[in-house]
């Protein structure tokens, strides 16, 4: 099992790395932005989509799922 996830692994590392080594720039935006914007999280719907999808992985990831782990 851990040789697949390997080679998976390594198939997506190739993938992306041609791309990213291909790929430039079309259109510079106008000015430098911020790393993290915090006027983002003022709108609503953003603000509840990005909570829902924490709190989902916290779920995801929680406590609970140990008890199905096959190592």
């Amino acid at each position: 099992m851990r040789l697949l996830t390997g080679v998976q692994g390594f198939i997506q590392l190739i993938t992306l790395v041609i791309p990213c080594t291909v790929m430039k720039v079309r259109v510079l935006p106008p000015a430098k932005r911020k790393l993290f914007d915090l006027s983002a999280f003022k709108e609503l719907p953003y603000l509840l989509f990005t909570l829902g999808g924490v709190i989902g992985f916290a779920g995801l990831y929680g406590k609970s799922t140990k008890h199905f782990s096959r190592d």
